[in-house]
């Protein structure tokens, strides 16, 4: 856009200098000059080669929900979504530690004419020395572990909002949140990007995250499905007293054999942790779960 305007610049004063001698080439420019302002402004955000996305809200209808559903979980075998990051000290910006985590889950959807879709999860991410890299572990010398053995999801379009609930926790502590308002999809070209805010108001703790999920175009390199994700929380319990910024990259895979050796040697060597390798079976294993599990770790 500057460099359009320095030639309308460039234009007037070389009308302004030539006067009648201005010649067929003056007159010329000039006139090229008059009709791109007008494309330009007939269409004052797709200027470029790569059309930008259009202002404002954009929303969710039935035919992105199918596609987010889809890319979030699939369609009935297991997905994974392995991650890394950091965890970084607020306000000063001080890595505390590197994460490293797996979200895996499959869909359960009984009545696919319906916009409703149901996901059973569970995820986990450990911590890593932001030097060295290796694990950290508690006194106890067990892996510092954040961890849930289930979650389930359901997504559901309610007008052009992509809406949540989500059931967690076990025996008297199984709880029940919802959220969603305000999730959008936006194109840029071949690039779809499917932002969901999850907002976090409890007694328990008050935070704030967002999910940037990314479809590729169809045919690019593997993976397709990739997500940016961010969160402003309370630091943890082992962490010195403040606040603190996550924030991953995650890859989807559709095979657990699939997934990078360092998060398989995790989930195959540390104790408890080989209940990760798969998700949730089914509703049946979700319930029996929240009757007798620990859920949060």
């Amino acid at each position: 856009m500057h460099r359009f305007l320095t030639c309308v610049f460039v234009a007037a004063a070389m009308i302004g200098t030539t006067g009648a001698a201005g010649t067929a080439a003056d007159t010329h420019f000039t006139t090229a000059t008059t009709e791109t302002l007008k494309n330009k402004e007939a269409d004052p955000i797709n200027q470029g080669a790569i059309p930008a996305p259009k202002l404002g809200r954009s929303a969710f209808d039935r035919e992105t929900f199918e596609e987010f559903v889809d890319m979030r979980i699939g369609s009935g075998d297991p997905v994974y979504w392995y991650g890394l990051g950091v965890i970084s000290s607020y306000p000063d910006g001080e890595i505390l530690a590197r994460l490293e985590g797996v979200d895996l889950g499959r869909l359960h959807r009984p009545d696919p004419s319906a916009p409703v879709a149901h996901m059973l999860t569970r995820k986990f991410i450990v911590f890593r020395d932001p030097d060295t890299n290796e694990l950290l572990r508690d006194e106890a010398g067990k892996v510092r572990f954040i961890g849930y053995d289930y979650q389930y999801f359901t997504w559901m379009l309610e007008g052009d909002e992509l809406m949540w609930s989500i059931e967690q926790g076990a025996k008297d502590k199984v709880v029940r949140n919802t959220g969603g308002a305000g999730a959008e999809v936006r194109k840029m070209g071949d690039l779809t990007v499917m932002t969901t805010p999850v907002p976090i108001n409890s007694k328990v703790v008050q935070a704030w995250e967002k999910y940037d999920f990314l479809i590729l175009p169809e045919g690019s390199a593997e993976p397709r499905y990739q997500t940016v994700w961010a969160k402003y929380t309370p630091n943890f319990s082992w962490m010195p007293e403040g606040f603190s910024t996550m924030h991953s990259w995650l890859y989807r895979y559709d095979n657990y054999e699939d997934l990078p050796q360092s998060i398989r040697t995790i989930i195959e060597t540390e104790p408890g942790l080989d209940l990760w390798r798969n998700p949730p079976k089914d509703l049946d294993e979700i319930r029996e779960l929240q009757r007798t599990g620990k859920n949060y770790r």
